[in-house]
């Protein structure tokens, strides 16, 4: 009986490329670690060697994917990358439209992201500042568009398609983050604005030109044609993850690591844009694995962030359009009731945070926030001052750190050799300001006080403290009563012998021009705070409730104010319109911006801790208040 020989399969490297694909795929993301660790300014030690390292790395990381047929594999790792931080990061905003339309709307003014194509390309009159009225809107359609790119990535959906509006999208932003690294508000730019002949604005920059240079008149022939150069607006955050950053790890990220990490992504996107065109993108047995990663990605996100929507949201859509994409061969239809599906999702939370506040506030003024601490939660920075000196006849240069003993030992100063050439600051620890910064400053003017404000203690005790005593003194010979402050030693001088003392009177300090409660708003025991982003556009249906509340706070002693940025002249026409005669207060915009998102909305404070804040569709009446929030 013949034995037949079983021949086995010679081992092979391309035998073995799904363990080398791992592998490149590895040291390529590794590789790109080493990278944005290597460009930090902050880094200690010799960045050469880590930078060389880096590119050493990624070069061989990619040609050993290239040699072993990696681009499928590393566009997976790629895709479960880039749509997990964009599930992230668009949830992040959806969850604040209003905050991330503040932010888009600082893009959007005249001198901030416009300047960069009025320079490039000769454009003078470009302005995005028609954007601004629709900034909300498109903030709302950024986050829809973010989250659905972000589900059909990691599910694998039309991703020739999907991978181009990505790497379009990350075009974009990193186009963003970049002009906000780099944007410096000493250069110069050139803004062109036209005029109608009898506009006061275009009048009164006719006389200023004639003494500015920085106005240059173009044409004055049927409209006033003006150039201006000016400054450029620089944003100092990028808002890529709202207010999530600075509300759970304590800062946003600098304008240098948005850049980098816009960077980061928009190479992955690169990766799913290359493996987009191959076929078989994920074989249906390894698609759980990949969606059960992004999960895992999403809940670290999660966890980053302290707020677990995201990995539910990211759940819910998963399992949603799994459900969807169970029938795909046979229903062409299935990627449009997917996107009808994701849409849904989105347009819900969207739809609610407007119409309330947001799910998870990150902000200072967040309900169990001490605003005290807040107020002082800033770090000063730690900078190195750096001297550039050159010797005239040698020509060389030395740096000395302005603060070393090396340099105060030197006295180059004194040598007439060296020549001061230059001075640079590099940041060792840099500034943080408080989350609370001094925008938050209520005041109202004195001659605004009437009795509204004067039936609260807090109030009436500031007066006491700024008046000051005074005795008045009869002449009889002249008839003449002079008044002098108590403890004026002119009262003691022969001046005064023989005049008769009439009585002692109070009148305000002439420094006390307004009454400022920050700090009363911290030391309160108990302060119902009515928050106005916008007097004449807030949402008056609930005035009777919010009088209500007023009246009964009232009787309980407990002070009810409202905060606003309005003109006093506007408080005044409000409070007579609605017969409301809350005690009103100014403080700034944006802090008022940061307070709450609705308009209005109710604050509870014990102390200067917030106890409870209620958007204008969820004002509680004042039982529910003492019963659950004012004990």
């Amino acid at each position: 009986m013949s034995r037949k020989t079983v021949m086995r399969p010679k081992a092979t490297v391309a035998g073995r490329s799904f363990l080398f694909n791992v592998i490149f795929v590895a040291l390529n993301i590794v590789s790109v670690s080493l990278l944005v660790l290597a460009f930090r300014s902050d880094l200690s030690g010799n960045p050469t060697v880590l930078k060389i390292t880096g590119f050493a790395i990624l070069l061989f990381s990619i040609f050993g994917l290239i040699v072993f047929k990696g681009r499928i594999a590393i566009g997976n790792a790629s895709r479960v990358i880039v749509g997990s931080i964009f599930i992230v990061s668009g949830l992040v905003k959806a969850n604040d439209p209003i905050g991330f339309s503040y932010k888009l709307q600082e893009y959007f003014e005249d001198g901030a992201l416009a300047y960069r194509i009025k320079e490039w390309f000769n454009m003078p009159e470009f302005s995005l500042e028609g954007f601004g009225e629709s900034a909300l809107s498109v903030s709302v359609l950024v986050c829809i568009f973010e989250i659905t790119l972000g589900i059909l990535v990691v599910l694998g959906q039309r991703l020739k398609g999907v991978s181009v509006l990505i790497v379009g999208l990350m075009l974009f932003f990193t186009f963003l983050t970049w002009h906000t690294d780099n944007c410096r508000p000493e250069v110069k730019f050139t803004d062109r604005n036209r005029y109608e002949l009898a506009d006061p604005v275009g009048q009164g920059l006719l006389k200023k030109a004639k003494t500015d240079k920085s106005i240059k008149i173009v044409s004055r022939v049927g409209e006033i044609v003006v150039d201006e150069t000016m400054n450029p607006q620089c944003v100092s955050d990028c808002g890529c993850f709202g207010d999530a950053m600075k509300g759970s790890i304590g800062r946003s990220l600098t304008p240098t690591e948005s850049y980098w990490k816009d960077l980061v992504l928009l190479y992955f996107s690169i990766w799913i844009l290359l493996a987009a065109f191959k076929k078989n993108q994920i074989p249906g047995k390894k698609k759980l694995l990949y969606w059960l990663t992004s999960l895992a990605l999403i809940a670290l996100l999660s966890w980053l962030f302290a707020w677990w929507l995201p990995i539910l949201f990211a759940f819910f859509s998963f399992i949603g359009g799994m459900w969807i994409l169970r029938k795909e061969t046979t229903n062409p239809k299935s990627f449009w009731y997917l996107n009808l599906y994701l849409l849904v999702l989105s347009s819900l939370l969207v739809a609610y945070v407007l119409l309330y506040e947001p799910l998870k506030d990150y902000r200072a003024y967040a309900v169990g926030s001490n605003l005290s601490q807040k107020m002082n939660d800033g770090k000063d920075g730690v900078y190195l001052n750096f001297l550039t000196y050159r010797n005239s006849k040698s020509g060389k240069k030395r740096v000395y750190d302005a603060n070393s003993k090396e340099y105060s030992d030197s006295k180059i100063w004194e040598n007439k050799d060296w020549k001061y050439i230059s001075s640079r600051q590099e940041a060792i620890v840099e500034t943080r300001l408080s989350s609370i910064t001094e925008q938050f400053n209520p005041f109202l003017p004195y001659e605004e006080i009437n009795n509204d404000y004067l039936q609260f203690s807090f109030i009436t005790d500031r007066f006491a403290e700024k008046n000051e005593s005074f005795i008045r003194l009869y002449d009889k010979e002249n008839d003449t009563i002079y008044s002098l402050k108590v403890g004026d030693t002119k009262i003691l001088s022969e001046q005064f012998v023989g005049f008769r003392i009439l009585d002692t009177v109070q009148r305000r300090n002439e420094d006390f021009t307004e009454l400022n409660i920050r700090e009363d708003i911290l030391k309160l025991k108990k302060l119902i705070i009515l928050s106005v982003r916008n007097l004449n556009d807030a949402d008056w249906s609930e005035i009777e409730k919010l009088k209500d509340i007023l009246k009964k706070s009232q009787k309980d002693n407990i002070p009810m104010i409202m905060l606003v940025s309005s003109s006093m002249e506007d408080v005044r026409a409000f409070k007579k319109k609605y017969n409301f005669s809350i005690p009103v207060f100014i403080t700034d915009e944006t802090e008022l911006k940061a307070i709450a998102r609705s308009n209005p909305s109710l604050l509870v404070l014990k102390k200067g801790i917030v106890k409870g804040k209620y958007p204008k569709r969820a004002l509680p009446d004042y039982k529910w208040l003492e019963l659950n929030v004012l004990k």
